[in-house]
C-alpha cells in the first residue's frame, strides 16, 4: 500500500510538471508573438517614414533592397513563424535607419543644389531682361522662362528637389542664351541700322549734288554763241560758264573740232 501511494505521489508530480512546462511553454510562445508583432510594426512604421522622406527618389536602390527584407519579416509574421519574424525584424530594423539616413542626406544636398540652380537661374532672368531677351531672344527666352516656373513649383516639393535642380540648370542655359541671342540680334538690327542710314545719307548727298548740277546746268547753259570780240579768255571767266578763266582749255579741248587756233574764234560759232 505505501509503494502504491508513493507511485500515486510520483505520478501527481510528474502531470504538475507537466502542466508547469505547458504552461511556461504556453507563455513563452505568447510572449514571443506579441514581440514579434510589435517587432514588425514598429519595422513597418519606420520603413513607411523612410517612403515618405522620399526615399524612392534619393535612395532608390536601397530602397528596394530593404523593401524586400521588409516584405520577408511580414511573410514570416504571417505564417506565424514568431521567432524567426522577430530575427527578421531586428536584423532589418538598422538597414532601415540607415535608409533613413543616407535618405535625408541626399534629399539636404538636393535641396541646396537645387536653391542655388535657382538663384543662377534668377540672376540668368535678370540679365536676360536687361538684354531685352522677351523681344530680341527668340525661343530661348520662353522656353528658360518656362522652365524656371516649373522648378519653382517643384522646389516647393521636398521628393522633387532633384528635378527642380535640374530644371533651374536648363532654365540659367536657355536664358543665357536668350540674352546672348537678344546681343546679337540687337547689334545686328543697329548694323542693318547704321548700313541703311549711311545708305540713306549717300543717296540723299547724291540727289543734292545732283540737284546742285542740275542747279548750275541751268545757271550754266551747255552752248554759248561767241560774239564779236569774244576770246576763250573771256568766255571761260563769264558767271553762266565757269566764272574762272583759267578753265578756257576746257573750252578749247571740247570745240576742236571748230576752233584751230584757240586765239583766234568767230561770231556766231556755237560753243
Amino acid at each position: 500500500e505505501r509503494e502504491e501511494n508513493k507511485m500515486k505521489a510520483l505520478r501527481g508530480r510528474g502531470w504538475v510538471l507537466f502542466l508547469l512546462v505547458v504552461c511556461v511553454a504556453v507563455l513563452v510562445t505568447g510572449c514571443s508573438k506579441k514581440k514579434s508583432i510589435q517587432a514588425v510594426e514598429d519595422l513597418n512604421k519606420a520603413f513607411g517614414m523612410a517612403k515618405d522622406g522620399c526615399a524612392s527618389v534619393y535612395a532608390p536602390d536601397e530602397l528596394a533592397r530593404v523593401g524586400n527584407d521588409v516584405d520577408e519579416a511580414n511573410t514570416l509574421k504571417d505564417d506565424k513563424k514568431w521567432k524567426k519574424a522577430l530575427n527578421k525584424a531586428e536584423a532589418t530594423s538598422p538597414e532601415v535607419a540607415n535608409l533613413t539616413t543616407v535618405t535625408g542626406q541626399t534629399r539636404e544636398q538636393a535641396q541646396r543644389e537645387a536653391k542655388e540652380a535657382l538663384v543662377a537661374a534668377d540672376a540668368a532672368l535678370k540679365e536676360a531682361d536687361g538684354a531685352e531677351a522677351s523681344k530680341y531672344g527668340g525661343s530661348y527666352y520662353s522656353e528658360g522662362k518656362a522652365k524656371l516656373e516649373s522648378a519653382r513649383k517643384n522646389a516647393g516639393d521636398a521628393c522633387k528637389w532633384k528635378e527642380a535642380a535640374a530644371e533651374a540648370k536648363a532654365a540659367e542655359d536657355s536664358l543665357r542664351r536668350a540674352r546672348n541671342a537678344a546681343i546679337a540680334e540687337k547689334k545686328r538690327l543697329d548694323e542693318e541700322a547704321a548700313a541703311a542710314a549711311a545708305a540713306r545719307a549717300r543717296a540723299e548727298e547724291e540727289a543734292r549734288r545732283k540737284a546742285e548740277q542740275e542747279a548750275w546746268l541751268k545757271a550754266h547753259p551747255p552752248n554759248y554763241v561767241v560774239q564779236r570780240g569774244d576770246h576763250l579768255w573771256g568766255i571761260a571767266g563769264m558767271s553762266k560758264i565757269y566764272e574762272a578763266s583759267k578753265f578756257w582749255p576746257l573750252i578749247y579741248d571740247a570745240n576742236r573740232g571748230q576752233i584751230n587756233d584757240p586765239d583766234l574764234i568767230f561770231p556766231n560759232q556755237n560753243l
